[in-house]
């Protein structure tokens, strides 16, 4: 491949994740334009828009403890946390303002307010959004922060608590971002990935095998689980799972179990842009099985 380097994206701490998803709220057709966005040690989020020439667009810290792992698709934002105090991964799921069916907290009668809150984020030489509710904010910026936060000189003077300091973070951030989701998953060993309709998180067991949970993008509800197996691979319309005995399963979820390459042709496309009630009837796994 050929091409040059249009932009160098930066955080100021090191970085834990970084993750992309292809802008297709508009139109699912829409090749051309990205989101970027990066997670970093000290729990800040930075997203960039190439549609703005990979300029940031908000930076915002989120309120994980210990950042593991970061992905974006385009229904929300999930940050995961490693919860070493339970053994196991918390998993926070966001809501942003460039999200379909994203409302604002009506906090502000300014319909400016959440693209002002976003500018200044990402202003040289200023904090991200929510940075000052962090616990390991300087004693100035805890004190700032109690003071906007409206509390009386009793409570300024005391220990704001995380409970305190999470509602305080979620206030300043809720025209830009809200959380509407959480989730904990016991398995530690544990990856994630993304397509444009479904989160998998797939987890490895101390007996060497591996299940797989299918979410649905939009409703964050569990649609598919795939117990334990030698190994277990989920692409958007196909999972695939391989047992010890030499078994591969086969599930399809294809519409009407159709090649790919028609997904492609005549009226096929069409059918994308129906309602789900006019689209053509979706397989509900159709199971094939093979020994190898």
């Amino acid at each position: 491949l050929t091409g040059t380097q249009t932009a160098q994206l930066r955080t100021e701490s090191p970085l834990v994740q970084v993750d992309v998803a292809r802008v297709t709220w508009v139109s699912v057709m829409s090749l051309d334009h990205f989101m970027l966005c990066a997670l970093d040690s000290r729990s800040v989020i930075s997203l960039w828009d190439s549609k703005a020439n990979f300029a940031p667009v908000f930076r915002f810290y989120c309120g994980c403890e210990e950042p593991f792992d970061l992905v974006l698709t385009q229904d929300f934002l999930v940050v995961v946390n490693d919860n070493i105090a339970t053994n196991r991964l918390d998993l926070c799921f966001w809501k942003l303002w460039l999200h379909p069916k994203f409302e604002e907290l009506k906090t502000s009668s300014c319909p400016f307010e959440a693209e002002r809150l976003r500018e200044a984020s990402v202003r040289f030489g200023s904090l991200p959004a929510g940075a000052r509710f962090s616990p390991s904010a300087g004693p100035d910026a805890r004190a700032i922060s109690r003071t906007a936060a409206g509390l009386d000189l009793a409570a300024t003077q005391a220990q704001l608590s995380s409970e305190a300091l999470q509602r305080f973070l979620y206030k300043e951030l809720g025209p830009n971002a809200r959380p509407v989701k959480t989730l904990a998953i016991p398995d530690i060993d544990s990856y994630f990935a993304s397509y444009r309709n479904f989160l998998n998180v797939c987890s490895f067991h101390k007996s060497g095998q591996e299940s797989l949970c299918v979410y649905r993008s939009s409703s964050l509800q569990k649609k598919v689980f795939f117990p334990p197996a030698k190994h277990t691979k989920f692409e958007e319309w196909l999972a695939l799972q391989v047992h010890n005995d030499g078994t591969v399963v086969v599930h399809d979820f294809r519409p009407n179990q159709m090649a790919f390459d028609d997904l492609l042709r005549g009226s096929t496309i069409a059918d994308l842009h129906k309602s789900p009630r006019q689209r053509p009837p979706t397989a509900m796994g159709l199971r094939r099985a093979r020994r190898v």
